[in-house]
Formats: structure tokens, sequence, C-alpha cells
């Protein structure tokens, strides 16, 4: 026969469940009721509650977050029970969704959020303010102008601030700078994010501008018009430079007239009287001396230029000849110029020498012997053959003629020595560096 057990609903068998389900509240169920299968009845926790065991009570677990009851999901809020023991209830919790923040107990939370606290950096990087007027709303965030600067909000954007720092009274406002010093105040970018850009104009005839601070105001006499002081047309009248050396607006009347070249002179405030330097190349005239002292290589010079055939030739230094009047000193001016540059020379080893101390440009370098070379008015690129010098530590001397030789020397610089070679003579062969050479003959 068929023999069957179902041991949730026999009591007098030793693996029958016996009420051990019923007794906690749970269902019991047999899923095998064949007789050779025991000790598999399950207690299964009664809805809402959740949980089954084998051949046991199970441990019923109550997440009231899945119940049909629960609140939270109608208002777009996380559910979660943070205990879930069946004999717990009224726990679960509502939170929030992010962005937005809050939480409540068995009920709907309030839910804020402060979008500043994200959005802000917006409205800080353009130096505003962020407002959030309804945290209970996304996207109605805005940046406010900081006082004194003033601008319409706008919502999710920075806003435009307009701060013109020549009007308004701020840190890095104008205030009364500019108007203390009767000078016209202008902010050329008049936002927020421009600041300390206003400038300060000096008011006509003056000029001058500073950028947040006072001008320091100038006038230029000689190119401003307009003033009681100014120079006007007085200089050009006379066909004179006009010079202003203090432009400051607290010095006035102090240009000066300039005489043109090869004219001399200036005045203050007024046309200059203009003389001649008779030395000038410019100089035109009968008594100029022109040339007469430069083509002797002297010295030309006018010491009066109100007065005429006064200029004097005298010798450059370190002559102390005294200077002559209306023509060059004679017979000549006697200068050893190896005193001014005999340095070119020794700085080389090499001696100086001035030919002729009454003609300039003359001195010259002169090799040091044995070496050969000399220069005018520089070093001396000097020379050393080896082969014809017969005093020198390097030099071949007798060493190739002696043995009937001849002796070639390749490169007479002085910095190349020991290089000289002895050549065999025809018919025999041989070469041989700063040494007689070893001389054959083809075939032996």
């Amino acid at each position: 026969a068929n023999c069957t057990l179902d041991e949730c609903v026999v009591t007098d068998c030793p693996t029958c469940s016996k009420g051990t389900c019923a007794n906690e509240g749970q269902t019991c169920h047999d899923p095998s009721i064949d007789v050779h299968s025991l000790n598999d009845w399950i207690c299964t926790c009664a809805p809402p509650a959740v949980g089954s065991a084998t051949a046991k009570p199970a441990t019923c677990v109550c997440d009231e977050c899945k119940e049909a009851t629960q609140v939270c999901a109608p208002a777009n809020q996380i559910c979660y029970d943070p205990d879930t023991s069946c004999d717990k209830k009224g726990d679960y919790v509502c939170e929030c969704k992010a962005p937005l923040s809050g939480v409540a107990t068995a009920k709907p939370a309030s839910c804020e959020v402060d979008e500043c606290l994200e959005k802000g950096a917006t409205c800080t990087a353009a130096g505003q303010k962020c407002n959030d007027p309804d945290k209970t709303k996304l996207g109605d965030w805005q940046c406010l102008c900081p006082p004194p600067s003033t601008g319409m909000a706008v919502a999710q954007a920075a806003a435009g601030c307009a701060l013109d720092e020549c009007v308004e009274a701020c840190p890095t406002c104008a205030n009364s700078t500019c108007a203390d010093a009767d000078q016209t105040c202008n902010d050329p970018n008049p936002t927020t994010t421009s600041l300390n850009d206003w400038t300060c104009t000096c008011r006509d005839p003056y000029k001058g501008m500073a950028v947040a601070n006072a001008a320091v105001c100038q006038l230029d006499e000689c190119v401003v018009q307009t003033c009681p002081t100014c120079a006007k047309t007085t200089c050009s009248d006379e066909n004179q430079l006009c010079t202003d050396p203090n432009k400051a607006a607290h010095s006035t009347g102090d240009w000066k007239c300039l005489c043109k070249d090869p004219y001399k002179g200036s005045a203050i405030a007024s046309a200059a009287s203009c003389k001649m330097d008779e030395c000038a190349p410019t100089c035109v005239g009968p008594t100029c001396a022109k040339t007469t002292c430069s083509a002797v290589k002297q010295i030309c010079h006018d010491p009066d230029f109100t007065k005429l055939s006064d200029w004097t030739c005298s010798c450059p230094p370190p002559s102390k000849l005294p200077p002559v009047k209306l023509g060059p000193v004679t017979p000549g001016c006697d200068v050893d110029e190896c005193k001014l540059h005999g340095t070119t020379c020794t700085n080389q080893k090499q001696t100086c020498q001035d030919p002729n101390k009454l003609v300039a440009d003359d001195w010259k370098c002169v090799c040091p012997p044995p070496m050969n070379g000399t220069a005018i008015a520089q070093a001396a690129s000097c020379q050393l053959d080896e082969c014809v010098v017969k005093d020198c530590a390097t030099c071949a001397n007798d060493t190739c003629s002696s043995v009937g030789q001849s002796c070639n020397d390749p490169n007479i610089a002085s910095t190349s020595t020991s290089d000289w070679t002895c050549t065999c003579p025809p018919p025999f062969k041989g070469v041989a560096i700063a040494n007689q050479a070893t001389c054959l003959i083809d075939g032996w």
C-alpha cells in the first residue's frame, strides 16, 4: 500500500510537529507526506511577517516598509525599518531623497535643501551672496548683489551687479579722493568684479591721470596755450626752442627759450639772447675757427659766446702746453701715446714705441726677441721661425744644417713651437720633426 504521513496533522509520531508552529501563531506545512520523508515539516510566519524554518518555529521578520500601508513611497521618499522584529511596530522611517534632506518616523518627512551649499560658488565667484528663498523647492536659488552695488537677482545664475566706485561709498570706492583734489572721477568698468579701477583725471589745462588715487597734475607751459603763465608763441616767434623743466602744477613761469644750433643761449620766461660758438662745425662767418684746431688734432674752445674772435686751440690731455688764441699750438702737441695705450702691448708681453710724439696714432707694439712682428695702434701678431732664429730653447739651431739637411718651420706663429722639420737632400729621402732625419735611398 501507499502509506502517507503528514507530520503537521498527525500528533503521535516522534517526528511530528505536535503544534510547534501553531503555538507560535505560524502555519505548518509538510512538503512531502511520504513515510520515508520525516522531519521536513516547515513553520511559516503568518503575513505580513516573513520567515520560515524546517522542523522548528520560524524567526519572523516584520519589515513595515514592505507593508501595503507604508506611506513613504507616495511622498517619493525612501523607507527603512530600523528594527524588523514583529513585536516592534511603528518605527519605520521616511527619508528624503538627495539633494533634499529630512527624516520622519512613521510618516512622510518634511524635505528641505539649501541649494546655496551646492550652487553658492557661482555667486561667490562673482563676489555676490547666494540666497535660497524656499528650501522645499528646487531650482529657486539666486545670487544677490552685495551692497552698495545694485542689480536684479537672477535665478540659478550670477546677477548683473553694477558698482560705480565714483558714485557709491565702499572700501574700494573713490569716495572724495578725486573731488578733494579738484579732479574728475571715472569708473571705466562699473561692475563688482572690477574694483579699484576708478581714475582721477586732472582738469584742463592740467594733464595727468592716476588709477585708484589722486593724479599728479602737470602743466607743460610750452604746449598749453591757454594759461596766463604759458609761453604761447614767445619762443617760436624768435625761431627758438621752448622747454618746461618742471611740469608740476605748482611750478609756473619757469619755461625757457633755447637758441637753436649753432647759436647758444637761453632765457627763463622770455626770448633768449642767442650767441654763436665759433668752435662749432656749424658756425657761420669769417671769425669761425672751422677746422683750424681739429686738422692738427687739437681742441677748439670759445670761452665767451658773446664775443667774437676769442677762440683758442689747445692740446688734448695729458699735454699741459698753454692754449693758443686764433691758431694751433706749434710746432704741435708732444704726447707720448705709450703712456695712454701702452697696456695694449704690455698685456701681450710686447713693447710699446711712439716714434714721433708730435704725430697722433703712430704708436706701435713690438714683439720681444727672438720673435718678430710689429703692429701700429694695436697688439702685434708675433712670429718665430725656429729654423732661422738661433737662440731659442725650441729652435733648430744647426741641428739640420750640421748634417747637410734642410730645415723648414711650417707654422711660424709664436704659439706653435717645436714643429720644425729636417729633410734629407736628394737623392735621399727622409723627414723628421724637431730632430735630424734618417736618410735613405730608394732600393737601399
